[in-house]
């Protein structure tokens, strides 16, 4: 490679399918993207982007801001209203003792706004 250029991102992959690892990493702008394959000694890398017609920029690919994303969430518990009793008193010296005396909530709704950014 004779130039600097400003790599985004890198990929390590057998390009050619020779059973030694290559690079591929992107560029910014009007740079365009390398692939080098390790086809000399072991750790040197020969740029072969434009035999594969890699060389065109990346800048078309390049994403821009903040990706969004809303989350809605209803959940809902004893929709039904049904009667959901609490465990009778056990303590034997009082005269509720084995009595059901009181139910766990009633119906609960909550509704979930989240907005991710």
């Amino acid at each position: 490679m004779q130039d600097a250029r400003s790599a985004m991102g890198v990929a390590v992959f057998d390009a050619d399918a020779d059973g030694k690892l290559d690079l591929f990493y992107t560029n910014f702008r009007t740079e365009y993207n390398a692939l080098m394959l390790n086809r000399l000694a072991k750790g040197f890398f020969s740029e072969q982007t434009e035999a594969f017609g890699l060389t065109a920029g990346s800048l078309g690919l390049t994403k821009w801001g903040e990706k969004k994303r809303i989350d809605i969430r209803l959940e809902a518990f004893n929709v039904f209203n049904h009667a959901n009793f609490r465990p009778p008193s056990a303590n034997i010296q009082a005269v509720t003792v084995g009595i059901v005396s009181s139910t766990l909530d009633a119906r609960i709704i909550q509704f979930a706004l989240k907005l991710h950014f």
